[in-house]
């Protein structure tokens, strides 16, 4: 089969919903709603496998793609995860029985073949990574462009290096142990300080600690209480389970001063974290992918400006910034290129 006849699906899970998409070889990902479709994160591990291919069988019947053409897939789950052998760990938003040591890949290779009679081959990585190559490739980046970095803006900072291999595809630089890319575990606080920030990894002084929702969401409460200016986000901020990072972002976009110095410091703890892999990768471009980078273009001026202050002089005038691709965000798109990417790698 060509490049064109050929098609890759992709199967996000998350901690309520998984999503699923299908791509065809050669092309950008078409996000036109019937290519894509969503199930449950069925707690129980043995349904959501057999939801999860049942559901991938009928979306490919529904685009008119023969089972036989489908020749890669990729599961890209939250982490920790043990790449090498297709497991999730110890997941804290896929917390129920059974999913911990979940050999995930596998096992759903072996229902896909059980419902359908084709082996499949299957491919796993952590969300970030897919997240990034998806964005790299559907940017379109031209061939001068050899080294992508980024990060993923959400509940974590999730991170990915990208880079063209010999023949001029992309691929994720994983390291040796598969944690290369792990930006959010760079260091903006010195990590010995006790006064530094605590991270989920044990680490003090990682960005995530910084800019992670539930840490930046408190000191964006914080920045609320001591401002003694006008400022809109009076307004649903004390609103139970309302979203204080959004509605701050939001508020940025709108002129407000105090969304503004939030936004602000958000985007300078970035920049910090930014800057110091920049100089060990030197990359073409830097990425900004993920749910915050929705709210309006603020953060990215705040980078933009940022970034380039903070790296050698030779480079500042080098340093190119932009977020990702629209439609990245959609887990499945990432996981098609990976599963495209694991099958160039086998064929």
């Amino acid at each position: 089969m060509t490049i064109n006849q050929i098609a890759f699906l992709g199967v996000d899970p998350g901690g309520q919903t998984t999503k699923l998409g299908v791509r065809l070889g050669g092309q950008k990902a078409n996000l036109d709603p019937k290519w894509s479709t969503s199930i449950p994160t069925y707690h129980d591990p043995k349904q959501f496998l057999f939801e999860a291919v049942r559901a991938s069988v009928k979306l490919t019947n529904s685009v008119g793609v023969p089972l036989p053409n489908v020749v890669a897939a990729a599961l890209t789950p939250p982490g920790p995860l043990n790449v090498e052998k297709g497991m999730i760990l110890d997941s804290a938003n896929l917390t129920w029985a059974g999913w911990q040591n979940f050999t995930i890949r596998d096992q759903f290779a072996e229902e896909y073949e059980r419902q359908t009679g084709l082996k499949l081959k299957t491919a796993f990585d952590n969300d970030a990574n897919a997240a990034g190559l998806g964005a790299v490739a559907e940017a379109g980046f031209g061939m001068d462009v050899k080294t992508v970095m980024g990060v993923t803006l959400g509940t974590g900072i999730g991170g990915f290096i990208i880079r063209r291999d010999e023949q001029g595809l992309w691929r994720v630089h994983r390291g040796r142990n598969g944690a290369g890319g792990e930006l959010g575990h760079v260091k903006i606080a010195f990590p010995f300080d006790p006064s530094a920030k605590l991270c989920g990894c044990g680490q003090r002084g990682c960005v995530e600690a910084y800019n992670g929702a539930t840490a930046f969401a408190a000191r964006a409460h914080e920045m609320k209480l001591a401002y003694t200016g006008t400022t809109s986000l009076t307004q649903d901020w004390d609103t139970p389970n309302v979203d204080r990072i959004k509605l701050a972002f939001t508020a940025a976009e709108l002129g407000d001063p105090l969304g503004k110095a939030i936004v602000d410091e958000y985007g300078t703890n970035l920049s910090v974290a930014l800057s110091s892999v920049y100089h060990v990768e030197d990359p073409d471009r830097v990425l900004l992918a993920g749910g915050l980078t929705r709210s309006g273009p603020y953060l990215l001026s705040k980078v933009r400006s940022m970034l380039p202050g903070l790296v050698l002089r030779d480079l500042k005038d080098k340093v190119v910034v932009d977020y990702a691709p629209a439609g990245t965000a959609s887990g499945w798109v990432g996981a098609t290129y990976l599963a495209e990417e694991f099958h160039a790698t086998c064929a």
